[in-house]
């Protein structure tokens, strides 16, 4: 059975009562796709232990 996502891809706003003719003002506000965000240890410190401390984090799109 094939999937169909429903929803937005984009949203358009405009002055009030302007619709029925030519929109005054138009703003097009665009959704962008599903992201993925990949957080990784940057310059990790370890302790006398061999602990493993947070330093910095290393975020990626």
């Amino acid at each position: 059975m094939p999937y169909a996502a429903a929803g937005l891809k984009q949203i358009v706003m405009c002055n009030k009562g302007t619709l029925a003719t030519t929109p005054v003002d138009p703003i097009a506000l665009g959704i962008r796709k599903d992201a993925v965000l990949t957080v990784n240890h940057f310059k990790q410190v370890e302790d006398y232990r061999k602990r493993k401390l947070h330093n910095m984090l290393q975020l990626q799109t």
